[in-house]
């Protein structure tokens, strides 16, 4: 799935607390990342999970703005 941040001067912090999370990250530029949960067993799971990491990231981040695409 892929992700975009309004502002990619958050994009390491993002980058590193998915990775710490177990995810893959791959950065496309301009603030957008393409994210695979590897454990994740179904498509709507995985976009499940990141959507609660994103979710969880944002609430020490509350400036930034991300959403998946």
């Amino acid at each position: 799935m892929e992700i975009h941040l309004d502002d990619s001067r958050h994009t390491g912090d993002l980058v590193a607390f998915l990775e710490r999370a177990c995810c893959g990250v791959e950065r496309l530029g301009g603030g957008r990342l393409r994210v695979r949960i590897p454990d994740s067993p179904l498509p709507e799971g995985e976009r499940l999970e990141l959507t609660l990491y994103l979710q969880a990231w944002r609430a020490v981040h509350p400036d930034a703005h991300v959403r998946i695409d």
